[in-house]
C-alpha cells in the first residue's frame, strides 16, 4: 500500500449526469433553471449557458472528462446551480466524492 501512495498515476475521471428530480427552486415568481458543474482539484468543467429553463425534475445527460493525479487532488465535487439572468447563480445542491478513497480501496 505505502507504494502505491508514493507513485503518481495519471487518471481520467468520467462523470455522466443523466436525472435531477425536485430540486429545489431559487427563483422567487418562477422554478428553477439548473445547471452542472464537475470540478477536480483547479478545473472545473460545465457549461452555465446549457440549463433547463423553469425546471425541478429534468434530464441533463450530460458526460464530463476531467484528468487528474493521484495521489493528488481527489476530490470530485459535482454542483447543480440555478441560473439567474440579473444576479448571481445560485447553489442548488452539491455532493463531493472523495477518488483517492475509491482508487487505493481493494473493493473497487
Amino acid at each position: 500500500m505505502t507504494k502505491q501512495l508514493l507513485q503518481k498515476t495519471e487518471c481520467v475521471i468520467r462523470v455522466y449526469i443523466l436525472d435531477a428530480f425536485e430540486l429545489a427552486s431559487r427563483d422567487e415568481r418562477s422554478l428553477s433553471d439548473p445547471y452542472v458543474l464537475v470540478k477536480v482539484g483547479d478545473r472545473t468543467v460545465g457549461n452555465p449557458q446549457d440549463y433547463k429553463t423553469d425546471e425541478t425534475s429534468c434530464g441533463f445527460y450530460q458526460y464530463f472528462e476531467l484528468e487528474t493525479v493521484l495521489p493528488g487532488p481527489g476530490i470530485l465535487t459535482i454542483a447543480v446551480m440555478d441560473h439567474d439572468d440579473f444576479f448571481s447563480d445560485e447553489l442548488i445542491g452539491k455532493t463531493k466524492i472523495d477518488l483517492e478513497d475509491r482508487f487505493f480501496s481493494t473493493k473497487w
